[in-house]
This record gives C-alpha cells, structure tokens and sequence, in this order.
C-alpha cells in the first residue's frame, strides 16, 4: 500500500466553513494509501486531505507524473506511449481529462494565495479571437519574476475600462506597486490614479510620466522605458 505524503500540519482551515477551528478526527486506508481525516469544531463537518484523488481508478503518483510531463511539454498521446512501455495502460484521453480536473483545483488554490511581488507591475494588451470574435486580453505582470498576476477579457482595446485588472492586481498581491510599466495606451493612466493612487509612479514607454522615475526617485534602480519585457510575456 502507498501512502500518500500530505504535509497535515499545512492543512489550517474547513474545507466547507473556512474556520480555523479544525482538529485531526480519524485515518482512513483505501487503495490510495492511508488518509487523514479532520473535523471542524465550527460547522461539524468532516473531511479528508483526500482532495481531488478520491475514486481515481490510477494512483495519485501516476497521475502526478502525468501532469508533470504533459506540464514539462509532452504531447497526450507521447505520455501514454511511455505508460505503455512501463506496462501501464492509459488513454491519452485520459490524460487530458486529468489536465482539465486538476488544472481547475489548482487554479482555486492559487487563487487563494497572495504571491511575493516586487514593487514593479507593468500590464499590457494582446488581440485574442474567442469563439471566432475578436477580443482583447488585458493583463498585468511582476517586473522582477514575470508572474502573471490577473488579466481582463474585452471587446474593445481604446474604450476599455482598466479599473478591474487593477483593481483585482491590487487585492490579489495586497498591494499598489512603486511603479507601473505601460504601453502608451491611455486607459492605463487613468486606470493608475484612481486605483493605485498618487504612491505610484506611472510610467508608458511612448515617454509620458506622471511624476519622474529614474536612479535618483526612490525606486532603487536605473528605469527601462520600454515594455517590451511584458509584451514578450
């Protein structure tokens, strides 16, 4: 039997009720291996650290190597090719539904997290189609480690109200960055004053600036004007 290596200690709030007020309950064995189970002293309930594997008809190693590779690069089909070798029977149909299902916990995870960022946001805007119509995908990004911090869909590029990628950059790394990198499209500037405010230095690489920002204003390095680091993410 394998047991499945899940840090308990990391497990803080109920999974229905988001109270703190949890306390291991019981062990359970399945195929899987052995499960730790918790309940909560608010709302009653019980529940496992079994999350997202229960009733897998494969291991959650299999399926953890699988993501891994098709995440690494491999193609479906070339991931079922070398299970196949190992003797393991599996669809790259499979595969891609197990991309779907855990794509999706993981996104609900990260969603809760408040990421490390450094002090330097820049955002920018990309033409995408959505069902055979054109759109535009507005997104913001971590200067210092490129992370990908929220995005926006819209139907128009010059009309486009910007308050919501910032607003959701805001709330989701908890903070108004020092400065802010754009192109020179004009809903940025706006956008930047009403929701970050007057602590951020706004600056688009066509040379307008609401306030200086160089070696000398406090940013603590030597300014790029271009945006070219985000428009190459």
């Amino acid at each position: 039997m394998s047991i499945q290596i899940v840090n308990h200690d990391a497990i803080k709030f109920c999974k229905f009720c988001r109270s703190d007020k949890i306390k291991k309950h019981s062990i359970r064995k399945n195929k899987s291996g052995v499960i730790q189970g918790f309940k909560c002293g608010a709302c009653g309930k019980a529940f496992t650290t079994n999350f997202g594997f229960r009733y897998r008809r494969y291991s959650p190693e299999i399926v953890s190597e699988a993501l891994h590779l098709y995440f690494s690069g491999m193609s479906s089909h070339a991931i079922a090719n070398a299970f196949e070798a190992r003797g393991i029977d599996i669809t790259s149909s499979a595969i891609r539904k197990w991309v779907e299902r855990y794509s999706k916990i993981a996104t609900l995870y990260t969603e809760s997290l408040t990421p490390d960022v450094g002090k330097w946001y820049r955002a920018d805007e990309i033409r995408v189609k959505v069902d055979g119509k054109q759109r535009y995908l507005f997104a913001s990004m971590d200067d210092d480690a490129r992370y990908w911090i929220a995005s926006d869909l819209a139907d128009n590029k010059f009309h486009h109200n910007a308050d919501d990628l910032l607003r959701v950059s805001k709330a989701h790394t908890g903070k108004a960055p020092s400065v802010f990198i754009t192109d020179k499209l004009h809903v940025y500037q706006k956008a930047s004053r009403k929701i970050f405010g007057n602590g951020t230095y706004h600056k688009c690489d066509a040379g307008i600036r609401s306030k200086r920002v160089g070696p000398n204003s406090g940013t603590g390095r030597n300014f790029h004007p271009s945006n070219n680091r985000m428009e190459r993410a």
